[in-house]
Formats: structure tokens, sequence, C-alpha cells
């Protein structure tokens, strides 16, 4: 989360905008510019409460709810307050810990936060705020164009700010970006300094003490002078600038807001920001995957405001916005029910009857939020040399726990299968078995599966839809399919990405009224090391994660072992990148219960409950997909049956069926075998359940036992 943003969105303001502010549409350019395919929206700046801001409506076209949210770039989330959340249709949540989601206009959607540290229902600052973070604009090169009031994003694949300048009146500089925040070099009076590009902040240059300082700029308190952002009042003081520098750019005599403490770690040595008073002066592209800004100065730009004129007092100081609460409450009230639940039977049908001493009934079906959906899964599983190693766990439950061998071979001419005393103990044993219960767990009716491996290079095992069978082929030749010591991420996410567009339908033609929602699962235990340096492995990976996220790809990434659990920045921007999540697992076995708890559809909980009896449902199961199914004691005559489908904010839908059971006695042998057959079918599924629940707990055990063992080899 950024620490300052300058900013405040008047609600009811933003809310009620005129239709005169309707987006426009991209036109080809001069020469250097972007070609009309690479232009993925141009957004309008819209009116806003205070000046200096960037706000754009980044609802999907269509849509009837506005999404006037602020474009941050020193802000590395996208993060809400309350009642602006609520206002745009948000179930606030306080005890909610994973990112809300809503569609935007580029077809990827914002994840954002909400600040409930205080309260869930107003914002602590004493201002509401939207904010478009770096999680979501690094994904694009974005250009911000001040003199047209226009926000363009453009396709990183079709577009690229280049190496250097084409015409005298640009620029091409470096940028350093650090948590998805972009910063560039300076210099003020001559001396170099780092500043964070920071669109949130309304002014020209803020400068911490420290720096001001080290430019040998005097500063001083100014009357009325006050600057808020949304972790509170900051202290701040006017000094004079005599020249500062950003590329071959100069500027002369310029007022600076100094702040002796600091802007609360901005995350670049000095703790400044150059903000939006002087961005305007430009017409700016950032170039977040190159990390390259283009810089093209505009001569009509109105020159930067000074601080201490009453006309700045207006961009550094807000108030509550004045649309009453139980308006804003009204409002959220209203869209509750645009993203609804839904709720499918598959098992039983309608009026069903059922007959024999065995009164339980499995209860199946699909729930979901939003509209109907069905799934397209890779799973990117990594056979580098380093999964060899011996988990820690007895994963193939033979009884004999695999230890490791001490290694003296080199990388190039090792033997992996003689790094653990049991094979079927190992990293990648753990990884096939989590695969094969995450494949048991989804529904082939629903969810179609591809399976990719990888280590110094990739390839399509199984192609996206390949049946069961043959998913468990490849997993099978996968038990000994070490590879090389080196892990090429990046191309194992490039074929992923490639198995899972492959299996799309042409343009034109469609596979049924539901959508396909595509996800890659990667599962790894090192850092990426291929192509080239550790360094250019990992620019690649990220960059086939943004292409990935282009294509409508979310990323779900899995670090296993020590080694991944301390390179957790990679693994995290990977899937920061596509609106995915990325889960750090010191104990690699623990994969075996993680991978099966992901969550595709958003459905928080299922719950299924005879209503005649009240009886609830045993073994119930919420599977990644969206799929359920569970078992239920069934009485003589009319039962009611009942299932509850919650989502991740404890929204809920329910849906009953009739089912008649008649405990009657078997009339022959045939039957008598077939209520048998039944019985004994459903003893076997709830003792897999049980033993599920058993191998679960001997992870965990496993993982206290490390972790004791670490704080052992810590004691002096």
């Amino acid at each position: 989360m950024r620490r300052l943003t300058a900013v405040a969105i008047t609600v009811a303001a933003s809310l009620a905008l005129d239709a005169a502010t309707a987006r426009s549409e991209a036109t080809p350019g001069a020469p250097g510019e972007p070609s009309p395919d690479a232009v993925l929206a141009t957004l309008p700046f819209m009116p806003s409460a205070a000046p200096n801001q960037i706000v754009i409506d980044l609802a999907p076209a269509g849509n009837e709810r506005r999404m006037p949210l602020q474009i941050d770039t020193g802000a590395s989330v996208s993060f809400l307050s309350p009642g602006f959340a609520r206002a745009m249709g948000v179930k606030v949540s306080r005890v909610r810990a994973v990112a809300y989601r809503r569609a935007t206009a580029l077809g990827r959607d914002l994840q954002f936060y909400v600040d409930t540290r205080r309260t869930d229902t107003a914002a602590n600052q004493g201002f509401e705020f939207g904010l478009i973070g770096g999680d979501f604009l690094s994904q694009y090169v974005v250009e911000l164009d001040f003199a047209a009031h226009r926000v363009r994003f453009l396709d990183p694949q079709r577009f690229e700010v280049p190496r250097s300048a084409a015409a005298p009146d640009e620029a091409v500089l470096p940028l350093e970006v650090v948590a998805s925040r972009p910063g560039v070099r300076v210099a003020l009076n001559g001396q170099p300094a780092q500043v964070l590009i920071d669109t949130g902040a309304p002014l020209g240059l803020l400068l911490s003490g420290e720096i001001a300082r080290g430019a040998r700029i005097a500063s001083e308190p100014a009357p009325g002078l006050k600057l808020t952002g949304v972790l509170g009042p900051v202290d701040s003081e006017v000094g004079q600038l005599t020249r500062f520098e950003i590329g071959p750019f100069a500027f002369e005599d310029l007022a600076v807001v100094v702040a002796p403490q600091g802007f609360y770690n901005q995350g670049f040595p000095g703790d400044s920001v150059i903000g939006y008073d002087l961005l305007a002066q430009f017409r700016v592209r950032i170039d977040y995957p190159r990390q390259r800004l283009w810089l093209h100065r505009e001569p009509a730009a109105p020159p930067p405001l000074d601080p201490r004129k009453p006309e700045a007092a207006v961009a550094m100081s807000w108030t509550i916005p004045p649309e009453p609460p139980d308006a804003l409450e009204a409002q959220a009230a209203r869209s509750e029910g645009e993203r609804q639940i839904w709720l499918e039977w598959k098992t039983p049908e309608p009026e069903q009857r059922v007959e024999g001493p065995v009164g339980w009934i499995p209860v199946e079906g699909w729930a979901g939020v939003g509209d109907p959906i069905e799934h397209d899964v890779v799973l990117v599983i990594d056979v580098s040399g380093s999964t060899a190693i011996a988990s820690g766990v007895d994963v193939d439950e033979d009884g004999t726990l695999g230890r490791q061998h001490k290694r003296r071979e080199t990388w190039r001419n090792f033997n992996p299968r003689y790094l653990s005393s049991d094979p079927g103990d190992t990293v990648l044993a753990a990884e096939l078995v989590a695969t094969r219960r995450l494949v048991e767990l989804l529904d082939p009716d629903r969810t179609r599966i591809g399976i990719v491996a990888f280590s110094d290079g990739a390839r399509i095992l199984a192609p996206l839809g390949s049946d069961r069978p043959r998913i468990e082929t490849v997993l099978h030749e996968l038990e000994e399919g070490f590879g090389s010591g080196a892990t090429d991420m990046g191309r194992a996410i490039s074929r992923g990405t490639e198995a899972l567009l492959a299996g799309q339908m042409p343009a034109g033609q469609t596979a049924g009224a539901r959508t396909r929602r595509m996800t890659l699962l990667v599962l790894s235990d090192g850092w990426p090391t291929a192509p080239g340096s550790p360094e250019l492995a990992a620019r690649a990976a990220l960059d086939a994660a943004s292409a990935a996220a282009q294509s409508g790809i979310r990323i779900d990434a899995f670090g296993l072992g020590l080694e991944s659990a301390g390179d957790r920045d990679v693994y995290a921007q990977i899937a920061s990148r596509s609106g995915g999540h990325y889960r750090a697992l010191a104990q690699p076995a623990a994969v075996i219960h993680e991978l099966p708890k992901i969550d595709l559809a958003d459905v928080g909980s299922i719950e299924l409950a005879n209503a005649t009896t009240g009886a609830v449902g045993r073994a119930v199961r919420s599977r990644p997909d969206g799929s359920f199914d569970g078992f239920l004691l069934l009485a003589p005559g009319e039962n009611h049956i009942r299932v509850t489908a919650r989502d991740v904010t404890g929204a809920s839908r329910s849906d009953e069926r009739s089912v008649f059971y008649d405990e009657r006695a078997p009339r022959n042998a045939e039957e008598a075998e077939a209520f048998d057959r039944r019985l004994l079918d459903l003893r076997h599924t709830l003792e897999q359940r049980r033993l599920e629940t058993e191998l679960v707990a001997e992870i965990e055990a496993a993982r206290k036992q490390h972790r004791e063992l670490e704080v052992r080899a810590e004691e002096p």
C-alpha cells in the first residue's frame, strides 16, 4: 500500500457526472505513436472534487454503474475507503482478508482492498477515496495526456517506449520500479536524487527534509499550509528550488513542499515525489514492463502551482463529501444483487424416489458468483533436479520416510534419482499427489485440464481438455521425469498460456451459454535461473506473466520449500500481474493440502441440510471450480433437501428439492446386491475422505517439527 496519497474524490460528484465525459476513441497517431490495435482503452479525465487529480471511469462499456477511480502511480495496490466502496456497490466486510474484484473496461478484473482498520462504514482520513494502484497499472504502458485530458492504456505486446527519443522535445529515461511504483532520477540544484512518480500527489515536488538539505533548499512553515494523505496529516514547509532537471528538461525557481520528517517511506531513497503539477508539463508514457519513461514537453502547459497560493490550498486539503452516509448505504443496498450467487443441481432429481435400507443420498451441484462459468485450468509443474530432494513427509504412505542423501556430483552430472532414499517422498512426488488430488476434485463436466512440465525447457504434456485417463498417464510418466537443475519459469508460463489459448473457441463461435475462465497453476521449488542470469530469468518470467494477463489468464503461484519462501517477491509479482494469488509454503509437501484449496469460483462454503428432519450434510466438499457434493440422511416419506451457497463476503443463496424415501427390504437377490453395492460405495467414499484428513494432519505435524528445528538452530 502506498505511504502518501494527496487525493480526495468526492463520491457524490464522481458518481453523478454528466454524460459529456463519455469515452473518446483512439485515433491513429504520427510516426512513433501507438497503432490503433495497440490502444486497449482511451479514457477521459473526469471532473473531480479538487484540481490535479486523474479520475477515470474504469467500468466496462455498457455498465450501468460507473467506477470513478483515481490513477495513483504512487500506490502499490488499488485501495478504496469504506464509504467510497459502498457507494460503488461493494459489500464491505471488516474481516475480509482477500482482495475484492470488479470487471473493468480493459477486460481485466481490478483487484482492490478496502481500508477497514478502524471502521467499515467511512474513511479514517476525513475524505473518501478510490485509487487505481501499480498492481493494476503495471500490466500496461500507461499514457497520461494532460493537455488532451485523457489516459490511454497501451498493450505492451504491441507497443513499447523506445530506448531513445525521436525528437528534441522528447526524452526517454530509465525507471526503477519498486513494489509496482515507478521512480526516476532527477537533479535538484545539481544534486542527483531519485523520486517517486506519484500522480496522486497534486503539487509538483514534495521533498523530504534529507533531500532538501542535500540540495541546499531552505524551508520554513507557511501560514495555512496543510498536507493530508491517507495516513493523516503530514508536517510540511515550503522552500525555493533554484533549478530542477529531469532528463534534458529544466525548470527554474520552483516553490516546493518540504516534509522535514519525510513522506512515510515512499519506497525510494529520500522519500520524495514528483507529483501531478510537474508531470502535467509533459505528455507521459510509463512503460512498466520495460521500465522506461517517455516525456514529451508541452509548451502550453500552465506553470506549476505555488503551494503558498490560495489555489494550491484547494489541492492540498479536503473535507468529507456532502453525500449523507444513509444515502451511500441505500445506494450500496440497491447494488447488492448485481453479483448474484448462482446455484445449479446435478443430483438428486426433483421428486426423486430412494428405496432400500440405506437412507443416504448423494447431493451434487455447482455454485458460483456472477454469471455461470466453466473453467480451463493448466497445471505447470516444476520437474527440475531440485524437485528430487526429499520433501520431509511420507508422501506415498508406504511407512518409510524418505531421507535426504548428500549430493556429491555437480548439477551437470548428478543423478537426481539418488537424492532421496524414497523416490516416492520427493518434492516432485508431492507436486504430483497434489495435482492428482486437485484433478479428482475438478468436475470433468465443467472444467477442462491441461499439464505442462518444465525445468530448463517446458513441454505441453497434456493439451487442454485431455480426458482424465490421459492426465493420469502423464502424471505417472512424470514420477521419475526429473530434468536439469535449471528453472526456466518464463518459458513455463508461456507454454501454459499457449496451452490455454489453443483450447479456446475460434472467433465468432461459442461453446454454449457459459463463459470459460482461464487459470494457470504454477508449482515450483526454486527461483527462476534460466535463461541467462537469475535477474534476466526473473524478468523473462514477469514478462510472460504480463503476456498471460493480457490474454485474460489468471496465475496462481505456489512456492515450495525454504528457497522459494525466501524469494517470494518474484512469485508474488507473477501472481499479482494477472490478479492471481501467491502461496509460499515452507514445507514443500504442504502443497498436497494447499493446492486443492484454491478458489476458482468465489464460493466461500456450501451447506447441505434436510429441512424436514434438521439433519445436516455429511462429508460435504466445496470444490475449487464451484462444484460440490455431500451426503444427507433421509427419513421415511417426503424430505426437503436444502442447499445453501455462500460467497466469500458471506452473502448466501438457498434452494430446495423434494425427495421421497421408501425404507423397504430388497425384493430379490439382484436388488439386495444393488443395495449392498451402494452401501459399499458410500463407505469407500467416506474412508477416502478420512485418509485425506489424516494426511493433512501429518503434513501439519511435519511443518511444526520443522519450525521447532529452526528455532533450536537459531538458539545461541
